[in-house]
C-alpha cells in the first residue's frame, strides 16, 4: 500500500503522483499557516526523520544469483526506462527470493554491475522490496524529492537499517511517498 505525504515549501504545496512518478506543485498555499502544518507526517518512521537512529547494516556476501533474479532485475530496469506505470504495478508483487534487503541489494548490484547505481535507485528499490522475505513485515520503500530542484530518489529501510550500504544520498531527500505492505 502506497502512502503519499504532502510537502509545503516556499509558498507551494508539493504532491507526488505515484502512477507517473512526478512531483508537481499546487500554488495558493499561504506561508502564514506554516506553523499549523507538521514538519513530518506521523506515519514516517523515526529513523527516516533522524538518520542517526538507523542501525548499521553489515556488508554482506553476494548471494547466489538465479536466472529468475537476473531476468527480473533487467525487466525492472527496462520498465523503469520505458513504462514507468508498470514499475508502480510491479512494486505490488512479492517474490521472496532473498532473506533480507541487504542480500537483495547485493544481488541487484551484482546483476547490474557496470551501470550507474545512483540512477538506478528506483528499479533497485523495487527489486529489493519485492524480493526480500522480511520486507512485508519489517520494511518500507521511500520516494523522496530534493527541493527546490525536484530531483527524485528512492530507497528502502528494513529493520531500521538502510538496505543499500553504499547509498548515502537519501538523507538529503524529503519523503513524498512510502510503500509499506
Amino acid at each position: 500500500m502506497w502512502r503519499k505525504f504532502l510537502v509545503y515549501k516556499a509558498g507551494e504545496k508539493y504532491v507526488f503522483n505515484k502512477i507517473f512518478g512526478l512531483t508537481y506543485s499546487v500554488a495558493g498555499y499561504n506561508d502564514e499557516c506554516a506553523d499549523e502544518i507538521p514538519r513530518y507526517d506521523a506515519s514516517i518512521p523515526k529513523c527516516v526523520k533522524d538518520p542517526f537512529l538507523l542501525h548499521r547494516r553489515p556488508r554482506q556476501e553476494v548471494p547466489r544469483l538465479s536466472w529468475w533474479a537476473k531476468c527480473y532485475a533487467h525487466m525492472s530496469v527496462f520498465l523503469w526506462k520505458y513504462c514507468y506505470p508498470a514499475v508502480y504495478l510491479l512494486s505490488h508483487c512479492r517474490f521472496s527470493i532473498y532473506e533480507d534487503a541487504g542480500e537483495a541489494n547485493m544481488a541487484f548490484r551484482k546483476i547490474m554491475k557496470g551501470h550507474n547505481q545512483r540512477v538506478l535507485c528506483l528499479p533497485r528499490s523495487v527489486f529489493i522490496a519485492t524480493t526480500s522475505k522480511r520486507f512485508k513485515e519489517h520494511g518500507a520503500l521511500f520516494i523522496g524529492c530534493f527541493f527546490p530542484f525536484r530531483h527524485m530518489h528512492a530507497w528502502v529501510i528494513e529493520d531500521d537499517m538502510q538496505a543499500d550500504v553504499f547509498d548515502d544520498n537519501w538523507i538529503m531527500f524529503t519523503p513524498l511517498a512510502m510503500m509499506k505492505q
